[in-house]
């Protein structure tokens, strides 16, 4: 087992620390915000449109200078630049953010019309402004961490500010019954924290040094990044706009929720992996190396796969369990049939991520943009089309279809570029599989708990066999795996023992 996969799964696990954190703080005020007498169904559709606005706000507003960060902190080549690259790249989004803030502030009641039709929000999109404002700062000591490879000091930062998430969301809207603004004070003032800490244990320590030259490069290559990771964030929740503009509120809370319910894979899944393989996997290439790539594509779409099965067919029942206990609405059973294709979308996007980094590595970002947005327009358009006859459905296709088009149009360029060889055949073998599984599954949903629960948990169970007998995992995986793990924990219990 090379050490830099050994390396990728560790701190892929430190990371996925992070994300169920974040997951588990989504769980943890799911039944406050699912809850009519806290927020409206309407509210909590307004509120998804509003978070979904906050995201391409922070992407715009970096415009790549993070990427940009990360990329020369991590070359070699650029060792010289190393001091003066924290310091320069966050003056450069302090600059952008304070544009975005203006813009906002000063803009609100257009922006509020744009999103909603009328003038009832404007106070909650100046909120909004302040809360990209902080977010995108918080993006170069984030970077900076991740560059360096202090996942624990990362991981550490994310848990305190979501744990705050959580308490100020249950003093805003149950305490003090606050509603859509008081949600929104409280994703405010919870990533105030979390760069208050960033401050005083990252910014505090980097050298005050400001190197022009470095502006215009960090700029070159970033910049063309604002374009896919914008058209990346239309691809994840762009259809929240459509559907509000075609539907209603409630509609868009229904999609929302379903989406939040498969962001848990994303965020648990697909981002750790994403967050330590765009380092390793950079530093891979540039010391000529493309089995990990190979390797990792391979062993991420069998264990995704598993991830959408359970999540899929587990989830009507842990929706059951909120509304009979916790007093959420019953009508948010509804978003169920989403979940599939939704978690369908982020197995494809996770791919797309693996792929994707041969063109960072080869400073191809003009055309992971001109990708990015040919997908993002597509998603656009079967959106339009689809919606009008098969409604969130509809919206949930024209995603999936959407992102696998990304990925496999961009495994086909980096596959040009660099020879990887990746195992496409191993991700059709799973989408097949899950979806007979989750097609077997449909009748189940009518039956009472106990069945329907032994039933789902025994096709889930059914995959790692289906997987062997299929031949995606031999038993010579399994016996590497575990020298795998024995090097793992040789090594963990020898740093233990270390004076």
């Amino acid at each position: 087992m090379s050490p830099r996969l050994t390396r990728l799964i560790g701190q892929t696990g430190l990371y996925a620390v992070a994300n169920a954190a974040i997951k588990a703080s989504g769980l943890f005020i799911a039944p406050i915000l699912l809850n009519t007498a806290f927020l409206s169904q309407a509210g909590y559709g307004q509120l998804e449109v509003l978070l979904v606005t906050a995201q391409l706000g922070i992407v715009i507003t970096g415009m790549g200078i993070g990427w940009g960060l990360l990329k020369y902190l991590t070359d070699p080549s650029s060792k010289d630049d190393h001091a003066a690259l924290p310091f320069t790249s966050l003056l450069m989004i302090i600059v952008c953010a304070s544009l975005s803030l203006a813009i906002f502030v000063g803009g609100a009641p257009v922006i509020d019309r744009l999103l909603f039709g009328g003038g009832e929000l404007t106070s909650a999109i100046r909120i909004l402004g302040a809360y990209i404002f902080v977010k995108s700062v918080g993006q170069i000591p984030y970077m900076v961490l991740r560059a360096r490879e202090h996942v624990g000091s990362f991981v550490s930062i994310v848990v305190v500010e979501v744990v705050a998430l959580v308490g100020l969301v249950y003093v805003f809207l149950v305490v003090r019954g606050a509603g859509l603004h008081g949600v929104l004070y409280a994703y405010l003032l919870a990533a105030a924290t979390g760069l208050l800490l960033l401050i005083v244990f990252v910014l505090a320590r980097i050298d005050v040094k400001l190197n022009r030259r470095l502006v215009k490069r960090i700029f070159l290559f970033g910049a063309p990044l604002v374009a896919a990771h914008l058209a990346d964030h239309v691809l994840k929740v762009g259809d929240r706009y459509i559907l509000n503009w075609l539907t209603d509120p409630e509609t868009v809370a229904l999609y929302g929720w379903a989406g939040r319910l498969s962001n848990a894979l994303n965020l648990v899944l697909v981002q750790s992996l994403q967050m330590s393989f765009v380092v390793l996997g950079l530093k891979s290439l540039g010391a000529g190396d493309v089995s990990l790539h190979r390797r990792t594509f391979r062993h991420f779409s069998i264990w995704m796969g598993w991830g959408v099965l359970a999540l899929s067919l587990l989830a009507l029942d842990g929706m059951h369990l909120l509304v009979n206990y916790l007093g959420v609405s019953s009508e948010y059973l509804k978003a169920d049939p989403l979940i599939y294709p939704l978690s369908l979308g982020f197995l494809a996007y996770g791919a797309y991520l693996i792929v994707v980094n041969v063109l960072y590595a080869r400073e191809r970002t003009r055309l992971v943009g001109v990708v990015m947005l040919v997908a993002a327009v597509l998603n656009v358009l079967l959106n339009f089309a689809l919606i009008p006859f098969f409604g969130m459905m509809g919206a949930a296709a024209a995603t999936v279809l959407a992102y696998f088009f990304l990925a496999l149009y961009t495994a086909r360029i980096a596959e040009r570029e660099a020879n990887v060889g990746y195992p496409l055949s191993s991700l059709g073998v799973v989408v097949a599989v899950t979806a007979v599984m989750v097609l077997v599954a449909q009748p189940t949903a009518d039956w009472a708990a106990a069945p329907r629960i032994a039933a789902r948990l025994g096709l889930v169970l059914a995959y790692p066999l289906l997987v062997f007998l299929l031949r995606l995992y031999t038993l010579r995986d399994v016996r590497e795996g575990a020298r795998m793990a024995g090097q793992w924990w040789a090594s963990a219990r020898g740093r233990d023992r270390a004076p």
